[in-house]
């Protein structure tokens, strides 16, 4: 919220930002930026372009504010990303 606020990009660089589940994920808390080989641009992008964040973000901040464990969290995920239609 602090960083949206002050204009600030919050940026993950790394494998995990390359695949699509913990991408979705760290969309999911707030990161703005993603960056990641380039193997893995086509697929995440193709998610990116594809899903509708504001529903995820709203479950995933349910999920943690009542404390699921990250496995349930991750299958909290894969069920939105599959009623949305995304390639996970």
């Amino acid at each position: 919220d602090m960083a949206k606020r002050y204009g600030v990009p919050i940026t993950m660089c790394g494998e995990l930002a390359g695949r699509t589940v913990e991408a979705l994920a760290l969309m999911a808390i707030g990161m703005t930026r993603l960056s990641m080989s380039p193997p893995a641009v086509g697929p995440i992008k193709e998610m990116v372009l594809g899903l509708e964040l504001k529903p995820i973000q709203a479950a995933v901040a349910a999920a943690l504010g009542e404390g699921q464990s990250g496995v349930a969290v991750r299958e909290l995920l894969m069920d939105v990303a599959e009623k949305q239609g995304l390639a996970i």
